[in-house]
């Protein structure tokens, strides 16, 4: 009856074990998969920020030939050649400043799908590891309540699981009787006589 109460209970011991390693597991899952799901939106808001870069670089260079096209047109409005003079050099000076804000403008948005791109891969490495984590976790958690188990049989075997019947302690029975049949430890064979004489069938 012992021996079945402490298995009962160690078996009732390792189920929560595992039941807690495998609680463990899917939090950890959860956690990596919202980490996923952060990666993916890292990289979209990532692009979305590089879209008004670069709409931004294509809007300063709408203005740099806009400002080429006005000083062109001041110069042929008075006779001016445009490729030299004044006005060439009003024209180097726009395509020198929109130039530099448009390579600025397109450097910003590079950066910014790249620093996005550096994040969502962080996001992803710790997703792995929270999963790693988890199998880890519900590992560890079937070996624990192996080990309960195993105890469990051993504390149940060394309570007397090999005792005989009348003798919860194991061993030789014990009481006046004994089991050879009459031989006590005086050598003295007395089935119907006393100890100390041979009578094999006492009158």
């Amino acid at each position: 009856m012992a021996q079945a109460v402490v298995i009962a209970l160690a078996a009732m011991q390792a189920m929560s074990q595992i039941r807690k390693g495998q609680a463990q597991e899917a939090g950890l899952k959860g956690q990596a998969q919202a980490l996923e799901v952060q990666a993916e939106f890292t990289r979209f808001s990532a692009k979305q920020e590089s879209l008004k870069h670069k709409a931004q670089a294509v809007q300063e260079l709408e203005k740099t030939l806009v400002r080429q096209a006005q000083i062109n047109a001041a110069a042929g409005a008075g006779n001016i050649d445009p490729n030299s003079g004044n006005p060439f050099g009003l024209t180097n000076r726009a395509l020198d400043v929109g130039g530099t804000t448009y390579a600025m403008a397109d450097n910003n948005r590079a950066i910014t799908v790249l620093v996005g791109e550096q994040q969502a891969q962080m996001q992803l490495y710790q997703a792995q590891r929270a999963r790693a984590a988890g199998k880890a976790a519900r590992k560890g958690a079937m070996m624990s309540a192996m080990f309960t188990m195993a105890k469990a049989g051993f504390s149940a075997y060394t309570m007397g699981g090999a005792a005989g019947a009348g003798n919860p302690q194991g061993g030789m029975p014990s009481g006046g009787g004994n089991i050879l049949g009459g031989y006590s430890p005086s050598n003295s064979y007395y089935p119907g006589g006393s100890a100390g004489s041979y009578q094999p069938f006492a009158i």
